[in-house]
């Protein structure tokens, strides 16, 4: 239904962070409907907010704030480098 309705954004939440890790898990695995598998898009799409008292698997690290945040500041500053 949210596919058709031209939303371009969902936020979703969950009573746990296990169960927000599992939803980006089941997501970031199998895709989106009419939205391209590929890894490298679902990168973009997809971002996890929130406090860990844990370590995360590898899978959900890459979707955290903090990880998207450095990859932006090093891509900047390899720009700034090439410059």
């Amino acid at each position: 239904m949210l596919v058709y309705s031209g939303v371009k954004k969902v936020h979703v939440c969950a009573p746990s962070n296990a169960a927000v890790d599992e939803i980006l898990t089941r997501v970031s695995s199998r895709g989106l409907i009419e939205v391209t598998k590929e890894a490298n898009d679902l990168k973009k799409l997809l971002l996890r907010v929130g406090a860990f008292e844990y370590e995360p698997s590898p899978l959900i690290k890459q979707h955290t704030l903090d990880v998207r945040l450095k990859e932006v500041l090093n891509d900047a500053k390899e720009y700034e480098l090439r410059e």
